[in-house]
């Protein structure tokens, strides 16, 4: 397996894990948590997340 497709797992993999959560959060109505998930799930669909230790469920920078 090459570089760009274990990236693609691996973004695949955290992708499913959030919808998984956001699922659960739904249903309990944890409302404000399910945004930060939708909008993390939102940018790895528009490829802009990143997996690593610098990556941010913001727009804005790491410190």
């Amino acid at each position: 397996m090459d570089n760009a497709s274990k990236n693609a797992d691996d973004i695949r993999a955290v992708r499913d894990r959030l919808r998984a959560e956001l699922d659960v959060l739904d249903r309990l109505g944890q409302n404000l948590a399910a945004n930060a998930l939708s909008h993390a799930i939102d940018l790895l669909n528009d490829g802009r997340g990143a997996i690593g230790s610098d990556a941010s469920l913001t727009d804005e920078p790491s410190p």
